[in-house]
């Protein structure tokens, strides 16, 4: 129950950040939702995979495995495979939960990871921030309930970033957070990643910061280790790699889907970030 990640550890970062896109990646399920829960509701529960359950309203008790739990808005159980338990509600208080099935795979086989207990965060958390985690899960399941590739590839995007939110808030609730991003820094990187089809400004990306052009530059080497232009160019590549290596789209469409006009300078922009043509990135997945 309370096995979670070492976040004393020297290398705990550095070694989550190689792990998450490179060892693993989170494979979202469309068994997912946004429900409240009937007057007879209970649950008894014994899963095949990953579970995020988010409690939005009311207030319940049960257990996993032998250790008992109490829910009310704001807690949040990260279930693994194997887990068995049960929960009940407070029948004057009903719960409204957010949930979301979902594996962890290799990237390059689709392979379910085995990850040791004590690599992944806590399994009852109560958050320190409810919708920093709420509203990505919120889309990751609305984005499920769509059917078309490019659906399914920002749900994987979102989720991996929910799943360092709730390491974020996991170590938070530890006592031991993390160095964290400029706000600012964080707000334009999201605007960025929101925008995979356009190239967004400086200028633009300041209005949205309220901070100066100049100022932003300044931010954006400080706290990101580049400039503000390489990050954009990495943000579509990053793109461009997921929907070649996880999707049938043809490399014409991936490039109208990221906004080129010319698919011959989206060849080019490819094999000069990657080494290799977008044909050959796709063929090496």
């Amino acid at each position: 129950m309370g096995d979670r990640l070492d976040y004393r550890g020297r290398d705990v970062w550095t070694e989550l950040a190689a792990s998450l896109g490179r060892t693993y990646v989170p494979e979202p399920s469309r068994h997912c939702g946004h429900v409240r829960c009937g007057p007879e509701w209970s649950w008894r529960f014994s899963l095949q995979d990953f579970d995020l359950w988010l409690v939005c309203k009311g207030r319940g008790r049960g257990a996993i495995g032998d250790q008992p739990v109490t829910v009310s808005p704001g807690t949040l159980l990260v279930l693994r495979p194997g887990d068995t338990g049960w929960m009940v509600q407070d029948p004057d208080d009903r719960l409204t939960v957010t949930f979301a099935h979902f594996a962890l795979v290799a990237p390059a086989t689709g392979v379910p990871v085995d990850l040791p207990a004590d690599r992944l965060p806590s399994r009852h958390l109560r958050l320190t921030d409810f919708r920093a985690v709420h509203e990505p899960l919120l889309s990751v399941v609305r984005l499920m309930e769509r059917a078309g590739p490019l659906a399914l590839l920002e749900a994987r995007l979102v989720f991996a970033h929910l799943l360092l939110t709730i390491v974020c808030q996991d170590a938070v609730a530890a006592g031991l957070a993390p160095e964290i991003v400029d706000p600012r820094v964080q707000t334009v990187m999201r605007f960025v990643r929101e925008r995979p089809a356009e190239r967004p400004t400086i200028q633009a990306a300041a209005a949205v910061a309220r901070v100066s052009p100049t100022h932003l530059r300044r931010l954006f080497a400080r706290e990101v280790g580049m400039s503000f232009r390489s990050y954009v160019l990495r943000s579509r590549m990053e793109q461009a790699r997921s929907m070649l290596c996880e999707s049938a789209m043809s490399v014409s469409e991936i490039a109208r889907a990221l906004g080129y006009v010319d698919v011959a300078l989206f060849s080019r922009q490819v094999r000069a970030y990657f080494g290799m043509t977008p044909s050959d990135l796709r063929q090496a997945r």
